[in-house]
């Protein structure tokens, strides 16, 4: 999770950049993984992708850089919190690694 505080009048237009790195290292055994990826502003969900991968095969690491956009309106003048939440589910019965490496938050505001 990556979290980022701006300074925003209401109505200021955001565009904001994220990317990052998921390792996923499976285990004895074939399995399906879905990562679920939030862009979160002040705790609620602004924009949600699901990243599907089907059959992976055992005991094997696979690297997978992900990247998006996403321009927000300002609700509010003040401090405004931007935050990545990553949660995955994967069908083995044994448990498989998932790391989130090199992970980068960028906003620019438009005036």
């Amino acid at each position: 999770m990556t979290v980022i505080d701006i300074p925003v009048t209401a109505g200021d237009l955001l565009k904001i950049d994220y990317a990052f790195e998921v390792t996923i290292t499976t285990d004895a055994e074939p399995t399906d993984f879905n990562l679920t990826v939030e862009l979160r502003r002040e705790g609620g969900t602004i924009q949600t992708f699901t990243y599907n991968q089907l059959g992976l095969i055992e005991a094997t690491q696979y690297f997978v850089p992900l990247a998006y956009t996403y321009v927000d309106t300002a609700p509010t003048t003040g401090l405004t919190n931007y935050e990545i939440r990553l949660s995955y589910i994967d069908t083995a019965e044994d448990p498989i690694l998932v790391q989130a490496s090199e992970i980068n938050l960028n906003v620019i505001r438009f005036v």
